[in-house]
């Protein structure tokens, strides 16, 4: 048997000096790098939520400036094309934050006559003719910051709209002789 030899204390664990230093410092980096791509991602998501938020802003105001024409036509019998700023209420002081909605005339695409109406009952209610009329109506939302032409987000709602019953007007049929109204409702 060979005789044991006592190493001394200060000797045994001098090749693994450090070893828990590195193992630290290696924990540390792949924990900094997991919060940075966090960060990252959080951030890209922080965005696509900023844009998709101002996309549904413009798509509710082109949509109400397809209700503004209807309520128009239906209310004044006002079938011309408009244009209407819509403002935010929540901007902040300096910023001025809208929609620019561009809408098309009301135009007539369809007559027929309003077979179901108690009101086309000439008996009843004079010569006066009522019909069912298709109205074709297009709107484009636009939004930028105060007047600057960077557009932030635009949208476009082209509806069919029925109403019944109604009398056919001449002005109504006025965008029909300018094709340039006409390529408002869907270029």
């Amino acid at each position: 048997m060979l005789p044991m030899t006592c190493v001394p204390c200060s000797l045994r664990g001098r090749d693994q000096s450090g070893s828990g230093y590195l193992l630290a410092l290696l924990v540390m980096v792949i924990l900094t790098l997991a919060g940075i791509s966090l960060v990252a991602i959080t951030s890209t998501e922080l965005q696509l939520g900023a844009s998709e938020r101002l996309d549904q802003k413009a798509l509710y105001a082109a949509d109400a400036g397809v209700a503004s024409a209807t309520a128009r036509a239906v209310v004044g019998a006002d079938y011309r094309g408009h244009t209407f700023i819509l403002t935010d209420v929540d901007t902040q002081a300096g910023l001025e934050l809208g929609h620019r909605v561009e809408v098309s005339p009301f135009v007539p695409v369809l007559k027929t006559i309003c077979n179901l109406c108690e009101i086309s009952n000439a008996a009843q209610y004079g010569d006066e003719q009522y019909y069912s009329i298709h109205f074709a109506v297009g709107s484009v939302a636009t939004r930028r910051a105060g007047n600057s032409p960077v557009v932030l987000a635009e949208r476009r709602v082209t509806s069919m709209i029925e109403l019944q019953p109604q009398q056919l007007r001449v002005d109504a049929l006025e965008p029909l002789l300018h094709p340039e109204e006409l390529s408002k409702i869907d270029p």
